[in-house]
């Protein structure tokens, strides 16, 4: 008589069907219950695995007893691996992204808490996913750490086995001493098979006292020429270019060389991220020769001093752009002034205080971008009571009645609107009146937290000026709101968040607190 039973009889369509309804956590706890559980999800388990999954991803066939079946590693499709652990976790708050990690690390282990043993573990970790795993199966390759270079977690590593490659992130150092061999690995990580290529040099750090620097411009730069000459076909490229050499008057000179040279070409390349913050040298000025020779890049993100410097744009520039982000208002008027360009949706921070000579180039920008859908206006000032945060109700007045086509809007508004009837009522009045087509708006305010008040409070301001306001105007399907109490002590809090959504007599309303300001983050 069979002792199966229960569970251990579904079909696996079945389990099919339950995998797609369990979080992480879950499938962690239900991968536990029995061989044959283990056997359903270990596939999804072992799927994408990070620094927590190292311990067992090293071990041998015979640690693994009494558990028979395949090698976890013989699952793994995508490998991120870093140096402390940094997971990537879709979370809003610090509160949250603790708990779901300390959940996750009962459930799944925890990552390497030493140098030596996250050295030890990665390369026994990645020579069973070559060993175990179809070769052409493993489509993403992630590692990070600011201490250990190539060679020295991968001396033996054959990633030339890995065929198949879409995805590399590499963020580490770059030794003389092994530079040759730290090429070598990048060319094997690279083939022809690669469509997104992440290169992240890291800046000046502190480790155990020591100051240690970053990459010299012409490491920098030798790196960069291996690039073109093993993945020509890339499609995303992301250059992080720190600053901070040991010596102050270091000539980047080479960096901007390599990226001119013809050779560093890639004829599908569509997004480009460039974070430049040597400060030196305008990016457009030295390296419009790269830009010219990819026109057909359609999504630019530039983080760094300023991409112009006070040089004119090249209007042939990225004639095709439709997704533009930039750190700095300057560098948006400047590329959206010089060119006809076919963008529909910009990102833009805001700094400072916009002036009125400013906010009259931003205007003007605005409303020479004839195809723009969606704005979002992001505020990283670290704010105090003399620094506020936010745009003002007059430069938002300005900013939508120059775009009147957007679909979504999202921005932060300064603190005189929170809890100001006329002022508030003048803010979602301005908006909803002048973009008729608007689907999606997403508003933060901002207001002072008295020292007194302590725990913040619930106001119904908002949602009685919203549905006064859309009783006169079409109303946009989503509307989510948020409001942050600030102080000069500590990072703007979430205090008040709720949600309308069209056909929906009720809103979703929250008032948990979150330690830092995710919605303005630089991603």
């Amino acid at each position: 008589m069979s002792r199966r039973f229960g569970f251990d009889l579904l079909p696996n369509e079945l389990c099919h069907l339950i995998l797609e309804e369990l979080d992480y956590p879950s499938l962690c706890s239900l991968s536990r219950v029995s061989k044959r559980a283990y056997a359903a999800f270990a596939g999804a388990l072992y799927e994408s695995v990070q620094s927590p999954a190292l311990f067992t991803l090293a071990s041998s066939e015979k640690s693994r007893l009494p558990l028979s079946g395949p090698h976890p590693a013989s699952f793994v499709r995508r490998i991120s691996l870093s140096f402390p652990d940094r997971p990537s976790y879709s979370v809003v708050s610090k509160h949250k992204e603790r708990e779901e990690k300390a959940k996750n690390d009962r459930m799944e282990g925890l990552p390497p808490s030493d140098l030596t043993t996250f050295k030890q573990l990665v390369t026994k970790a990645v020579n069973n996913v070559i060993f175990y795993a179809p070769n052409a199966a493993i489509k993403s390759f992630r590692y990070e750490c600011d201490l250990l270079s190539l060679p020295d977690v991968f001396p033996n590593v054959e990633f030339a086995k890995l065929s198949s490659l879409e995805k590399v992130t590499i963020e580490c150092p770059f030794p003389i001493a092994t530079l040759r061999r730290s090429l070598a690995i990048i060319s094997s990580l690279c083939g022809s098979s690669l469509e997104g290529l992440n290169l992240t040099f890291p800046g000046r750090r502190s480790h155990g006292g020591v100051t240690v620097y970053p990459p010299e411009p012409s490491t920098i730069a030798k790196v960069l020429q291996k690039v073109p000459e093993s993945c020509p076909q890339i499609q995303r490229l992301t250059l992080y270019i720190p600053g901070g050499w040991s010596n102050p008057d270091i000539s980047v000179k080479p960096i901007h060389r390599a990226l001119a040279n013809p050779t560093f070409t890639f004829p599908n390349l569509k997004e480009l991220h460039l974070v430049d913050i040597t400060m030196v040298e305008s990016i457009c000025v030295e390296c419009s020769a790269f830009f010219l020779r990819h026109p057909n890049v359609e999504t630019f993100v530039f983080c760094g001093a300023s991409l112009h410097r006070g040089h004119p744009v090249d209007p042939r520039i990225f004639p095709k752009l439709s997704m533009l982000r930039v750190a700095l208002l300057g560098d948006c008027v400047s590329l959206c002034l010089s060119g006809a360009r076919p963008i529909d949706t910009l990102i833009l921070t805001v700094g400072q205080t916009i002036s009125k000579e400013k906010e009259l180039q931003l205007i003007t920008a605005l409303k020479s971008l004839k195809t723009l859908r969606v704005l979002r206006v992001r505020d990283l000032r670290i704010t105090s009571h003399e620094e506020l945060m936010g745009i003002s109700i007059d430069n938002l007045t300005g900013i939508v009645t120059s775009c009147p086509h957007l679909t979504h809007f999202d921005c932060v508004v300064g603190i005189e609107a929170a809890f100001n009837l006329p002022d508030l009522h003048r803010c979602y009045n301005d908006i909803v009146s002048n973009l008729p087509s608007l689907d999606c708006l997403m508003l933060g305010f901002c207001f002072l937290l008295p020292a007194t008040l302590g725990y913040p409070y619930t106001d119904p301001s908002h949602i009685q000026v919203l549905q006064e306001v859309m009783q006169k105007h079409r109303a946009p399907q989503t509307i989510q709101v948020e409001l942050f109490e600030v102080s000069a002590l500590c990072p703007p809090q979430r205090a008040i968040a709720f949600q309308i959504v069209a056909g929906d007599s009720d809103c979703v309303h929250t008032s948990d607190l979150t330690a830092a300001f995710m919605l303005h983050k630089w991603l």
